[in-house]
């Protein structure tokens, strides 16, 4: 080992020629880069949680002491190795966010989401073309039986008969129920049209608006209480209030077309999430990444700094002589702890060395311990006098 380890040059400690640097919040960044769960599934808020690690209301000088040059060595030195555990996280994640966008299976969910919304549409145009408007569940759960006929045009004057083109549309109608039906069920087995509450059934009877009213709440409060991307509660709510319209001798087409447009809106809205999820993700990732780098070029700079004063202070073999991490570690503990006596109630902190003298005492049998501060001759039994020369020396 170098002699001049056992001494730190007079120049360096006493010294003016002090270099402002760049720092972060060392407890701050350090608790977000050592939770790999932050760097799995990269969010928004891990990104700006980091921009906000740099310290930029302190100013942080190399050269001032030797022993925060240490701490902040070290503390630069442990940030780029947990930058770059972080970045390979990163990467990895992003070969798997790549994988799962062009994944077959969820290829054909998107696939299915689109026949339903397709599916959807065509229902609501042609229910907005029927003449009824009430007892909407009668002709679709029904339908109406048409016969196959020749004549659908009138062979004279070319013009279709306004009674079949009524039973056309209910007819096509209740097709595009039915696909619509077959599309949810196959996407998922908790969007079946078929059955309903009996309770509300009966509940509700013929009262339209109460039904509705019921329908909206049970459908806000899904979507009040929903979180994360999981639309599934909702869409339940919205097709259980579709059963109840087709149910209800009240229910009108109306209802009906509000409901399942709402429905169609909702899937065509979980639908471009998805696609969208991976290319925000993919974003999120890029941007940390770009971040991280910066944060690694201030480490290499600042430790490129704290090496050459190191050298020009006759200072080598900086890590191995003084145990840097052992040392800037216990430092940072005591740094910690200085603060947080500094934040408490001095009345408390009173009270606690008062307490804590007090058991001091009291184990070598001495209760009044101020009888010992004023000489009381009373107190004079062996180990109240041991106590007692302990505060005279002091």
């Amino acid at each position: 080992m170098n002699d001049n380890l056992r001494y730190i040059s007079l120049q360096y400690i006493k010294g003016t020629n002090y270099e402002e640097i760049r720092c972060f919040k060392y407890d701050v960044i350090k608790e977000i880069l050592e939770d790999e769960g932050n760097f799995r599934e990269v969010s928004i808020d891990t990104l700006r949680d980091l921009e906000d690690a740099i310290d930029d209301d302190n100013i942080c000088y190399i050269g001032e002491s030797f022993l925060n040059d240490l701490v902040n060595y070290y503390n630069f030195k442990d940030i780029k190795s947990k930058i770059k555990k972080a970045k390979a996280i990163i990467e990895d994640n992003k070969k798997t966010i790549k994988k799962d966008a062009s994944d077959e299976n969820k290829a054909q969910k998107k696939k299915k989401r689109l026949d339903i919304i397709i599916a959807l549409k065509e229902l609501v145009d042609v229910l907005e073309r029927l003449k009824t408007n009430s007892n909407i569940g009668e002709q679709l759960l029904k339908g109406i039986d048409i016969k196959e006929r020749e004549g659908m045009r009138d062979k004279g004057t070319k013009k279709i008969r306004e009674e079949e083109v009524a039973e056309a549309i209910a007819e096509a109608a209740v097709k595009k129920y039915k696909k619509v039906k077959v599309l949810l069920e196959i996407y998922d087995n908790k969007m079946q049209l078929d059955g309903i509450n009996d309770i509300n059934k009966s509940v509700f009877r013929n009262n339209l608006d109460d039904m509705m009213k019921y329908i909206t709440q049970q459908i806000t409060y899904a979507i009040d209480t929903n979180t994360g991307d999981d639309y599934s509660a909702i869409k339940k709510f919205i097709v259980d209030g579709i059963k109840q319209i087709l149910n209800n001798n009240a229910g009108t087409k109306y209802n009906l077309i509000s409901l399942l447009l709402t429905l169609r809106k909702l899937i065509l809205y979980e639908n471009e999430q998805d696609s969208l999820k991976g290319k925000v993700e993919l974003d999120n990732a890029d941007n940390l990444l770009v971040l991280l780098k910066t944060y690694t070029k201030i480490c290499d700079r600042n430790i490129g700094k704290f090496d050459r004063l190191f050298k020009q202070n006759d200072i080598v073999d900086i890590d191995e002589a003084f145990m840097i991490e052992s040392y800037a570690t216990f430092l940072n503990k005591l740094n910690k702890l200085k603060r947080n006596l500094e934040s408490k109630d001095k009345g408390k902190l009173e009270r606690a060395l008062t307490k804590s003298l007090d058991k001091l005492f009291n184990l070598y049998g001495i209760n009044d311990y101020e009888k010992l501060i004023n000489t009381d001759s009373t107190a004079n039994n062996d180990a109240q006098n041991y106590i007692k020369k302990l505060i005279d020396d002091y």
